[in-house]
Protein backbone atom coordinates (compact mmCIF):
# COMPACT_ATOMS: atom_id res chain seq x y z
CA UNK A 1 0.00 0.00 0.00
CA UNK A 2 1.34 3.39 -0.96
CA UNK A 3 2.41 5.48 1.98
CA UNK A 4 0.48 8.68 2.56
CA UNK A 5 2.60 11.77 2.07
CA UNK A 6 2.74 14.64 4.54
CA UNK A 7 0.39 16.89 2.59
CA UNK A 8 -2.17 14.11 2.33
CA UNK A 9 -1.94 13.43 6.06
CA UNK A 10 -2.47 17.12 6.72
CA UNK A 11 -5.53 17.14 4.48
CA UNK A 12 -7.03 14.01 6.01
CA UNK A 13 -6.22 15.25 9.50
CA UNK A 14 -7.99 18.52 8.71
CA UNK A 15 -11.01 16.58 7.52
CA UNK A 16 -10.92 14.44 10.64
CA UNK A 17 -10.67 17.53 12.81
CA UNK A 18 -13.57 19.08 10.96
CA UNK A 19 -15.59 15.89 11.36
CA UNK A 20 -14.83 15.94 15.04
CA UNK A 21 -15.81 19.59 15.32
CA UNK A 22 -18.95 18.82 13.37
CA UNK A 23 -19.76 15.83 15.50
CA UNK A 24 -19.71 17.86 18.67
CA UNK A 25 -17.84 15.20 20.59
CA UNK A 26 -19.23 16.05 23.95
CA UNK A 27 -18.36 13.14 26.19
CA UNK A 28 -20.41 11.21 28.65
CA UNK A 29 -21.50 13.18 31.76
CA UNK A 30 -18.00 12.79 33.27
CA UNK A 31 -16.46 13.70 29.90
CA UNK A 32 -14.80 10.32 29.34
CA UNK A 33 -15.17 7.99 26.36
CA UNK A 34 -17.54 5.03 26.57
CA UNK A 35 -15.39 1.97 27.30
CA UNK A 36 -18.00 -0.67 28.06
CA UNK A 37 -19.73 -2.70 25.35
CA UNK A 38 -22.99 -3.67 27.03
CA UNK A 39 -26.53 -3.04 25.82
CA UNK A 40 -28.39 -0.18 27.47
CA UNK A 41 -31.38 2.05 26.75
CA UNK A 42 -32.65 -0.46 24.12
CA UNK A 43 -29.38 0.05 22.21
CA UNK A 44 -27.28 -3.06 21.48
CA UNK A 45 -23.64 -2.37 20.52
CA UNK A 46 -21.33 -4.46 18.33
CA UNK A 47 -17.76 -3.45 19.12
CA UNK A 48 -15.85 -4.93 16.17
CA UNK A 49 -15.48 -1.89 13.91
CA UNK A 50 -13.29 1.16 13.34
CA UNK A 51 -15.08 4.49 12.85
CA UNK A 52 -18.02 3.03 10.93
CA UNK A 53 -19.32 6.36 9.64
CA UNK A 54 -21.94 5.20 7.13
CA UNK A 55 -24.06 2.11 6.50
CA UNK A 56 -26.06 0.99 3.45
CA UNK A 57 -28.09 -2.15 2.68
CA UNK A 58 -26.62 -4.45 0.04
CA UNK A 59 -28.85 -5.06 -3.01
CA UNK A 60 -29.59 -8.65 -2.02
CA UNK A 61 -31.08 -7.39 1.24
CA UNK A 62 -29.19 -9.77 3.50
CA UNK A 63 -26.05 -7.80 4.31
CA UNK A 64 -25.14 -4.33 5.51
CA UNK A 65 -22.21 -2.64 3.81
CA UNK A 66 -20.29 -0.52 6.29
CA UNK A 67 -17.65 2.09 5.55
CA UNK A 68 -14.87 2.03 8.15
CA UNK A 69 -12.98 5.31 7.93
CA UNK A 70 -9.81 3.97 9.55
CA UNK A 71 -7.65 6.23 11.69
CA UNK A 72 -8.99 9.75 12.09
CA UNK A 73 -5.55 11.24 11.37
CA UNK A 74 -5.33 9.44 8.04
CA UNK A 75 -2.42 7.23 9.14
CA UNK A 76 -4.40 4.03 8.61
CA UNK A 77 -6.57 3.30 5.59
CA UNK A 78 -10.13 2.21 6.04
CA UNK A 79 -12.17 -0.58 4.51
CA UNK A 80 -15.62 -1.56 3.35
CA UNK A 81 -17.03 -4.55 5.18
CA UNK A 82 -20.15 -6.66 4.80
CA UNK A 83 -22.06 -7.59 7.95
CA UNK A 84 -24.54 -10.46 7.98
CA UNK A 85 -26.83 -9.48 10.88
CA UNK A 86 -28.19 -13.02 11.22
CA UNK A 87 -24.85 -14.81 11.58
CA UNK A 88 -22.95 -11.73 12.87
CA UNK A 89 -20.19 -12.57 10.36
CA UNK A 90 -18.08 -9.67 9.12
CA UNK A 91 -16.26 -9.89 5.78
CA UNK A 92 -13.87 -7.31 4.37
CA UNK A 93 -14.96 -6.79 0.76
CA UNK A 94 -12.63 -3.86 -0.03
CA UNK A 95 -9.71 -3.73 -0.24
CA UNK A 96 -9.60 -7.29 -1.52
CA UNK A 97 -6.73 -9.54 -2.48
CA UNK A 98 -5.93 -7.72 -5.71
CA UNK A 99 -5.08 -4.17 -6.69
CA UNK A 100 -7.74 -1.96 -8.15
CA UNK A 101 -5.99 -1.71 -11.52
CA UNK A 102 -7.70 -0.32 -14.57
CA UNK A 103 -11.47 -0.78 -14.32
CA UNK A 104 -12.95 -3.26 -16.78
CA UNK A 105 -15.67 -0.67 -17.32
CA UNK A 106 -15.23 2.98 -16.37
CA UNK A 107 -18.27 4.64 -14.81
CA UNK A 108 -16.32 7.69 -13.67
CA UNK A 109 -14.10 10.34 -15.20
CA UNK A 110 -11.77 8.78 -17.79
CA UNK A 111 -9.05 11.14 -16.57
CA UNK A 112 -9.22 9.85 -12.98
CA UNK A 113 -6.56 7.19 -12.51
CA UNK A 114 -7.01 4.24 -10.13
CA UNK A 115 -5.24 4.57 -6.80
CA UNK A 116 -1.76 3.21 -7.41
CA UNK A 117 0.05 0.47 -5.53
CA UNK A 118 -2.98 -0.67 -3.60
CA UNK A 119 -6.62 0.30 -3.14
CA UNK A 120 -6.27 2.55 -0.10
CA UNK A 121 -9.43 4.40 0.91
CA UNK A 122 -11.02 6.11 3.88
CA UNK A 123 -14.72 5.47 3.22
CA UNK A 124 -16.88 8.36 4.41
CA UNK A 125 -20.35 8.79 2.85
CA UNK A 126 -21.75 5.77 0.98
CA UNK A 127 -24.66 5.21 -1.38
CA UNK A 128 -25.93 2.33 -3.51
CA UNK A 129 -28.06 3.04 -6.58
CA UNK A 130 -29.64 0.66 -9.08
CA UNK A 131 -28.43 1.69 -12.52
CA UNK A 132 -30.68 1.91 -15.55
CA UNK A 133 -29.35 -1.45 -16.77
CA UNK A 134 -30.26 -3.13 -13.45
CA UNK A 135 -26.73 -3.33 -12.05
CA UNK A 136 -25.88 -1.84 -8.67
CA UNK A 137 -23.45 1.04 -8.22
CA UNK A 138 -21.70 1.89 -4.97
CA UNK A 139 -20.54 5.49 -4.52
CA UNK A 140 -17.84 6.09 -1.87
CA UNK A 141 -16.53 9.42 -0.56
CA UNK A 142 -12.78 8.99 -0.11
CA UNK A 143 -10.17 11.27 1.51
CA UNK A 144 -7.03 9.10 1.56
CA UNK A 145 -4.38 9.74 -1.12
CA UNK A 146 -6.81 12.18 -2.76
CA UNK A 147 -10.24 13.75 -2.44
CA UNK A 148 -12.47 11.64 -4.66
CA UNK A 149 -15.59 9.65 -5.26
CA UNK A 150 -14.61 6.01 -5.81
CA UNK A 151 -17.05 3.92 -7.83
CA UNK A 152 -17.79 0.20 -7.61
CA UNK A 153 -20.24 -2.34 -8.92
CA UNK A 154 -21.85 -4.42 -6.17
CA UNK A 155 -22.45 -8.06 -7.11
CA UNK A 156 -24.82 -9.67 -4.64
CA UNK A 157 -26.15 -13.16 -5.24
CA UNK A 158 -27.40 -13.63 -1.70
CA UNK A 159 -24.06 -14.81 -0.36
CA UNK A 160 -21.34 -12.37 0.72
CA UNK A 161 -21.46 -9.39 -1.67
CA UNK A 162 -18.49 -8.58 -3.87
CA UNK A 163 -17.39 -5.25 -5.30
CA UNK A 164 -15.64 -4.58 -8.60
CA UNK A 165 -13.83 -1.30 -9.21
CA UNK A 166 -15.52 0.92 -11.82
CA UNK A 167 -13.45 4.11 -11.72
CA UNK A 168 -13.41 7.38 -9.85
CA UNK A 169 -14.06 11.12 -9.95
CA UNK A 170 -11.52 13.57 -8.54
CA UNK A 171 -12.52 16.65 -6.59
CA UNK A 172 -11.65 19.94 -8.26
CA UNK A 173 -10.65 23.26 -6.75
CA UNK A 174 -11.27 23.54 -3.03
CA UNK A 175 -13.86 20.76 -2.73
CA UNK A 176 -14.05 18.80 0.53
CA UNK A 177 -16.63 16.03 0.27
CA UNK A 178 -18.85 14.58 2.98
CA UNK A 179 -21.76 12.54 1.63
CA UNK A 180 -22.92 11.30 -1.77
CA UNK A 181 -26.18 10.19 -3.36
CA UNK A 182 -26.35 8.50 -6.74
CA UNK A 183 -28.70 8.61 -9.74
CA UNK A 184 -29.68 5.64 -11.96
CA UNK A 185 -27.84 7.18 -14.92
CA UNK A 186 -24.54 7.03 -13.02
CA UNK A 187 -24.41 10.72 -12.12
CA UNK A 188 -24.42 11.80 -8.48
CA UNK A 189 -24.84 14.63 -5.99
CA UNK A 190 -22.16 15.24 -3.38
CA UNK A 191 -22.11 17.57 -0.37
CA UNK A 192 -19.16 19.94 0.05
CA UNK A 193 -18.44 21.08 3.60
CA UNK A 194 -16.01 24.00 3.42
CA UNK A 195 -12.93 24.95 1.34
CA UNK A 196 -10.31 22.32 2.14
CA UNK A 197 -7.46 24.75 1.57
CA UNK A 198 -8.77 27.28 4.08
CA UNK A 199 -7.63 27.65 7.69
CA UNK A 200 -9.59 25.04 9.63
CA UNK A 201 -10.03 26.90 12.90
CA UNK A 202 -10.89 30.22 11.32
CA UNK A 203 -13.23 28.53 8.85
CA UNK A 204 -15.16 26.67 11.53
CA UNK A 205 -15.44 29.77 13.71
CA UNK A 206 -16.70 31.81 10.74
CA UNK A 207 -19.28 29.12 9.95
CA UNK A 208 -20.46 28.96 13.54
CA UNK A 209 -20.56 32.61 14.45
CA UNK A 210 -21.17 34.55 11.23
CA UNK A 211 -23.38 34.20 8.16
CA UNK A 212 -20.55 32.40 6.32
CA UNK A 213 -22.08 29.35 4.61
CA UNK A 214 -19.51 27.76 2.27
CA UNK A 215 -21.23 24.38 2.17
CA UNK A 216 -23.18 23.37 -0.92
CA UNK A 217 -24.13 20.47 -3.15
CA UNK A 218 -22.44 19.70 -6.45
CA UNK A 219 -23.90 17.47 -9.12
CA UNK A 220 -21.61 15.45 -11.36
CA UNK A 221 -22.25 13.78 -14.70
CA UNK A 222 -19.75 12.17 -17.06
CA UNK A 223 -20.53 14.50 -19.94
CA UNK A 224 -20.18 17.79 -18.02
CA UNK A 225 -18.29 17.27 -14.78
CA UNK A 226 -19.23 19.18 -11.62
CA UNK A 227 -21.97 21.82 -11.43
CA UNK A 228 -22.93 23.66 -8.25
CA UNK A 229 -26.57 23.18 -7.24
CA UNK A 230 -28.42 26.45 -6.54
CA UNK A 231 -30.29 26.73 -3.26
CA UNK A 232 -27.93 24.41 -1.37
CA UNK A 233 -25.76 26.93 0.47
CA UNK A 234 -25.26 25.55 3.97
CA UNK A 235 -23.26 26.09 7.14
CA UNK A 236 -21.23 22.87 6.73
CA UNK A 237 -23.15 20.65 4.31
CA UNK A 238 -23.31 17.15 5.74
CA UNK A 239 -25.65 14.26 4.86
CA UNK A 240 -27.66 14.29 1.65
CA UNK A 241 -30.63 12.26 0.40
CA UNK A 242 -33.02 12.42 -2.53
CA UNK A 243 -36.69 11.69 -3.08
CA UNK A 244 -37.60 8.43 -4.82
CA UNK A 245 -38.09 10.26 -8.13
CA UNK A 246 -34.87 12.26 -7.75
CA UNK A 247 -36.66 15.59 -8.02
CA UNK A 248 -36.06 16.76 -4.46
CA UNK A 249 -32.88 16.84 -2.36
CA UNK A 250 -32.71 16.83 1.42
CA UNK A 251 -29.49 18.44 2.70
CA UNK A 252 -28.31 18.52 6.29
CA UNK A 253 -26.80 21.87 7.28
CA UNK A 254 -24.79 20.85 10.33
CA UNK A 255 -23.93 24.18 11.93
CA UNK A 256 -27.04 25.75 10.44
CA UNK A 257 -28.95 23.18 12.52
CA UNK A 258 -31.52 22.43 9.88
CA UNK A 259 -32.52 19.91 7.24
CA UNK A 260 -33.19 21.70 3.95
CA UNK A 261 -35.60 20.53 1.23
CA UNK A 262 -34.58 21.74 -2.25
CA UNK A 263 -36.00 21.30 -5.74
CA UNK A 264 -33.17 19.50 -7.57
CA UNK A 265 -33.94 21.19 -10.89
CA UNK A 266 -34.51 24.79 -9.88
CA UNK A 267 -32.79 25.17 -6.52
CA UNK A 268 -35.99 26.47 -4.95
CA UNK A 269 -36.05 25.87 -1.21
CA UNK A 270 -39.23 23.97 -0.48
CA UNK A 271 -39.00 23.82 3.30
CA UNK A 272 -36.77 23.02 6.24
CA UNK A 273 -36.74 21.40 9.68
CA UNK A 274 -34.92 22.98 12.60
CA UNK A 275 -33.07 20.43 14.68
CA UNK A 276 -29.83 19.85 16.53
CA UNK A 277 -26.73 19.30 14.37
CA UNK A 278 -27.82 16.84 11.63
CA UNK A 279 -25.35 14.30 10.26
CA UNK A 280 -26.52 11.57 7.82
CA UNK A 281 -29.99 10.59 6.60
CA UNK A 282 -31.72 7.36 5.55
CA UNK A 283 -35.23 6.47 4.37
CA UNK A 284 -37.59 4.14 6.20
CA UNK A 285 -39.88 1.70 4.40
CA UNK A 286 -42.79 4.02 5.21
CA UNK A 287 -41.14 7.03 3.58
CA UNK A 288 -39.89 8.92 6.61
CA UNK A 289 -36.41 10.40 6.61
CA UNK A 290 -34.32 9.27 9.60
CA UNK A 291 -31.64 11.78 10.56
CA UNK A 292 -28.91 11.31 13.18
CA UNK A 293 -28.41 14.56 15.09
CA UNK A 294 -25.93 15.66 17.75
CA UNK A 295 -26.89 17.68 20.77
CA UNK A 296 -23.61 19.23 21.85
CA UNK A 297 -20.81 21.64 21.00
CA UNK A 298 -17.17 20.70 20.49
CA UNK A 299 -15.60 21.37 23.89
CA UNK A 300 -14.56 17.72 24.20
CA UNK A 301 -12.90 17.64 20.77
CA UNK A 302 -9.60 16.37 22.18
CA UNK A 303 -11.32 13.43 23.83
CA UNK A 304 -12.66 12.21 20.50
CA UNK A 305 -9.49 12.84 18.51
CA UNK A 306 -7.42 10.90 21.02
CA UNK A 307 -9.87 8.02 21.21
CA UNK A 308 -8.01 4.69 21.01
CA UNK A 309 -10.76 2.39 22.20
CA UNK A 310 -14.44 2.56 22.99
CA UNK A 311 -16.76 5.24 21.64
CA UNK A 312 -16.94 9.01 21.66
CA UNK A 313 -19.78 9.84 24.00
CA UNK A 314 -21.54 12.74 22.29
CA UNK A 315 -25.27 12.71 23.02
CA UNK A 316 -27.44 12.08 19.98
CA UNK A 317 -30.99 11.75 18.75
CA UNK A 318 -32.52 10.01 15.78
CA UNK A 319 -35.37 12.05 14.37
CA UNK A 320 -37.96 11.03 11.78
CA UNK A 321 -39.00 13.68 9.26
CA UNK A 322 -42.19 13.65 7.20
CA UNK A 323 -40.85 14.80 3.80
CA UNK A 324 -44.21 16.26 2.74
CA UNK A 325 -45.02 18.35 5.81
CA UNK A 326 -41.39 18.77 6.96
CA UNK A 327 -42.37 18.04 10.54
CA UNK A 328 -40.24 15.87 12.79
CA UNK A 329 -40.41 13.65 15.85
CA UNK A 330 -37.73 12.03 18.01
CA UNK A 331 -37.59 8.24 17.86
CA UNK A 332 -34.31 7.57 19.69
CA UNK A 333 -32.52 9.69 22.27
CA UNK A 334 -29.31 8.66 24.02
CA UNK A 335 -26.73 10.12 26.37
CA UNK A 336 -23.74 7.99 27.36
CA UNK A 337 -23.40 4.21 27.05
CA UNK A 338 -23.49 2.13 25.02
CA UNK A 339 -22.59 4.42 22.09
CA UNK A 340 -22.35 8.09 21.25
CA UNK A 341 -21.93 10.27 18.18
CA UNK A 342 -24.32 8.33 15.95
CA UNK A 343 -23.83 9.44 12.36
CA UNK A 344 -26.46 7.35 10.54
CA UNK A 345 -29.61 5.37 11.35
CA UNK A 346 -30.18 2.72 8.68
CA UNK A 347 -33.35 0.57 8.89
CA UNK A 348 -32.83 -3.11 8.10
CA UNK A 349 -35.09 -5.97 9.10
CA UNK A 350 -36.28 -5.62 12.67
CA UNK A 351 -33.68 -3.02 13.64
CA UNK A 352 -32.27 0.41 12.94
CA UNK A 353 -28.47 0.24 12.65
CA UNK A 354 -26.37 3.12 13.94
CA UNK A 355 -22.88 4.08 12.78
CA UNK A 356 -20.39 6.53 14.28
CA UNK A 357 -17.40 8.50 13.01
CA UNK A 358 -15.39 7.96 16.23
CA UNK A 359 -15.55 4.62 17.92
CA UNK A 360 -15.03 0.87 17.78
CA UNK A 361 -18.69 0.00 17.29
CA UNK A 362 -21.97 0.14 15.53
CA UNK A 363 -25.23 -0.39 17.37
CA UNK A 364 -28.84 -1.32 16.71
CA UNK A 365 -32.19 -0.42 18.18
CA UNK A 366 -35.54 -2.14 17.57
CA UNK A 367 -37.36 -0.77 14.57
CA UNK A 368 -40.45 -0.67 16.77
CA UNK A 369 -38.97 2.62 18.01
CA UNK A 370 -40.41 4.13 14.84
CA UNK A 371 -43.96 3.53 16.02
CA UNK A 372 -45.45 6.88 17.10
Amino acid sequence: MQRTNVSTISHVTALALTAAFASGCTGTPDHTPIRTCVAANDIEPDCRFTNAEDIVVSPGGRHLLIGEMGALDGSVAGSIVALDPESAEITVIYPHDRDAGEPKENWGDPGCRPIEAGPAVTPHGLDIETREDGRHQLFVVNHLERESIELFEVIDDGEVPKVEYRGCVLATGDMAFNDVIGHPDGSFWVSHTYPHDSNLTIGILRIMFTSYAPGRVYSWAKDRGFVVMPGTEAKYANGIEKSADGRVLFLNSYFGEEVIKVDAATGERLGSVSTHKPDNSAWTADGELLVAVHEAGFSELTTCLELTEGSCGVAFEIIAIDPDTMTSRTVVKNVGAPMGAATVARPHGDFIYLGTFAGDRIARVPIAKLNP
